[in-house]
């Protein structure tokens, strides 16, 4: 029978530690925190920003499963409630630590404000963004009035949309309950100086109801809804050009004073367009 020596023992052990925490440290991966611009308008590693700060990307939005922008937001981050109105035809408005009119929506970098709520602005309808078209969304809980103004006294939401990269397209059909249908196809084309992108996007509901009373002459439903948007992307190396427009219609009931329902219609439009230019880490 062969002896094995303590000392040998010893080295050969040493070896096998040695080689395994070799191993261990070419297996290492090194995580950078992303960059991000909403909280000081210059890219900034999200570890730095002081205010409380966080980043929602592509990836996160197509595993998340939400059927539109508010319900992402709200599933993914702490401290962000919709107050909501049942059915999709129903504008939901989003609280961010107990504000509403005092949350700054942008897009691209560019405040986005609802005409019809005059100086006091308003929620914007985070229904109308695909979540297609969308590359990551900066989320700034708290003040952010030193940098933005008195309407970001709640916080921050950054929409960042996607850029044409290279020529293809990609085709979306989903459905659900009360008849809840969206269609979404997009495309993109260029080369290494001009790139174009151009997407449609249609969501529809069938009859829902929206306030549940025990006397049925006091119908309080959503019977329709219907929206169309589109969008068309142009980019180049350093700079991105986007449009988008949009428009919905639904029909709801709504319990008459005495008795009896009243037959609304309603119909929302929408224009945005944006220009940005990124340069030394600033942007404009």
């Amino acid at each position: 029978m062969r002896k094995f020596s303590g000392a040998g023992f010893t080295v050969v052990a040493a070896i096998v530690f040695v080689l395994a925490g070799y191993h261990g440290a070419s297996a290492e991966v090194a995580v950078v925190a992303p960059e991000v611009v909403t909280g000081s308008r210059i890219y900034t590693d999200l570890d730095e920003v002081p205010a409380p700060t966080y980043v929602i990307t592509a990836e996160d939005i197509a595993a998340s499963g939400a059927s539109d922008l508010g319900a992402l937001l709200e599933s993914r981050i702490p401290g962000i409630y919709m107050k909501k109105k049942s059915g999709v035809a129903q504008q939901s408005q989003i609280w961010i630590r107990g504000f509403t009119d005092q949350v700054l929506v942008l897009s691209n970098g560019i405040p986005l404000y609802r005409s019809s709520k005059g100086s006091d602005f308003g929620p914007v309808d985070l229904r109308s963004f695909a979540l297609e078209d969308i590359e990551r969304v900066e989320v700034v809980k708290g003040g952010a009035s030193a940098i933005y103004g008195s309407t970001a006294a709640g916080g921050v939401i950054n929409i960042i949309t996607k850029k044409p990269e290279k020529p293809g397209g990609k085709v979306v059909v989903e459905a659900g309950p009360s008849g809840w249908r969206r269609y979404y196809v997009s495309g993109n084309t260029g080369g290494d100086v001009l790139n174009a992108g151009i997407w449609y996007e249609r969501v529809e509901e069938g009859r829902k109801r929206l306030l549940y009373q025990t006397t049925p002459a006091n119908r309080f439903d959503s019977l329709s809804y219907k929206s169309d948007a589109y969008g068309l992307t142009l980019s180049g190396d350093k700079w991105i050009l986007k449009a988008a427009s949009g428009e919905s219609k639904y029909q709801f009931y709504s319990p008459k004073w005495g008795g009896g329902a009243d037959l609304n219609d309603e119909k929302k439009t929408y224009s945005r367009y944006s220009f940005r230019y990124d340069w030394d880490n600033w942007y404009l």
